[in-house]
């Protein structure tokens, strides 16, 4: 059956040259070092944390905010919220998805520093996060996002919120680099992996999840690598083997033109950001589905869209060798970390290293800033 496999002898080879400090490795050591100081003092965070409790009543539950929501000016009361996408209230800050993404960074960061350069100490607070926000009786999150994606005036829950625990996916890398660091034990694994599995049953079968499965964009995309990983993490390879079976017909017949270009993110406000994200869990897809026997990296339909032909687009644009000529509302800011791991990604992909020797030629990627990005612990070379 295939499983997931998170440490590879690339890990290995890294951890090895982090821990001797090597020259060349220093500026990420220190940069792990320092952020490390500062995850190991924040938290716990827990659902119980928001000022008021999902529509429910009970404080366990979820829940989550449209971050791109507003007061209506048009009514004295602000209702309905009405949409201003790219622009983030400040309120969301009051619900759970706030946390929740603080708990997804700050345990990362920890369990690096854990597993990568033996930190105990970081070890030991990433369970203590991880177990108050999903296991202890007193302060656990109920297993589903009714209330996920709540909007004043429009609605109290929705599929779309869904994408606020995509970063499960993170989260399970993370759970087994601690457990080979020797802070997750066989009874906090089988205790989470309960959690997930009525999770995952949630998302399958509720009118939520089947809302999110159906979009056109990135939330699909999302949402398909978050059911599949937890699928095969689970023993559930059919489940993932099944979603995996429509990407193309779903996903690159759906959301890709023949020339590479992504329709639905394109019109998004922050495009650029927005058309990454959703090559890069399209990857991912394709990196879930090898094993299974379904081949993502090499498929296209008749008109030639596939994930290399959006790649082949977007990379003139990533390599400054173009301007992007969609909108991005917060400014150009150059490609981005997260190519360093598609083009990882597509090294390994295609089998072809050419792609991963264009990472020093991204547009915006300092040296400094490549020597010290995490995507290194994530995607090494």
């Amino acid at each position: 059956m295939p499983a997931l496999i998170w440490i590879r002898p690339e890990h290995e080879n890294l951890r090895l040259a982090l821990r001797a400090d090597q020259t060349a490795w220093h500026p990420l050591v220190l940069a792990m070092r320092q952020e490390t100081a500062t995850a190991l003092t924040a938290g716990p965070w827990s659902v119980l944390d928001k000022p008021k409790p999902a529509p429910s009543g009970d404080p366990h539950d979820y829940l989550g905010f449209g971050p791109y929501w507003w007061p209506n000016p048009a009514t004295p009361d602000g209702l309905p919220y009405v949409s201003r996408d790219g622009e983030i209230n400040p309120e969301f800050r009051d619900y759970d998805g706030f946390r929740l993404r603080r708990l997804y960074a700050t345990v990362t960061t920890l369990v690096e520093a854990a597993w990568f350069l033996g930190d105990e100490a970081a070890g030991a607070r990433a369970r203590l996060l991880v177990r108050t926000w999903f296991l202890e009786p007193a302060t656990r999150m109920n297993p589903h996002l009714r209330y996920g994606c709540h909007i004043p005036g429009v609605w109290e829950g929705s599929g779309w919120g869904i994408i606020d625990t995509h970063g499960l996916v993170g989260l399970l890398r993370a759970l087994a680099l601690l457990a080979a660091a020797g802070h997750w034990t066989a009874a906090d694994v089988a205790a989470m992996d309960a959690w997930l599995n009525a999770y995952l049953d949630w998302l399958l079968t509720s009118e939520e999840g089947r809302f999110e499965g159906d979009r056109m964009n990135n939330h699909a995309t999302a949402y398909d690598e978050l059911c599949c990983t937890l699928a095969l993490h689970l023993g559930r390879p059919e489940t993932a083997r099944r979603i995996l079976a429509a990407v193309p017909y779903e996903r690159i017949g759906k959301q890709l033109e023949h020339n590479g270009r992504q329709p639905w993110e394109n019109a998004r406000t922050e495009s650029w950001g927005y058309s990454t994200l959703n090559l890069g869990l399209l990857m991912n897809l394709a990196d879930l589905a090898r094993p299974l026997g379904i081949d993502l990296w090499q498929y296209a339909t008749g008109d030639g869209r596939s994930i290399r032909r959006t790649l082949d687009y977007m990379l003139p644009y990533a390599l400054g060798q173009a301007k992007w000529p969609w909108e991005t509302l917060s400014g150009w800011k150059g490609a981005g970390e997260g190519w360093i791991a598609i083009l990882r990604q597509a090294a390994h992909g295609w089998n072809e290293p050419a792609w991963a020797e264009k990472i020093p030629q991204l547009d915006g990627l300092t040296p400094e800033t490549l020597a010290a990005s995490r995507m290194h612990l994530r995607h090494p070379g």
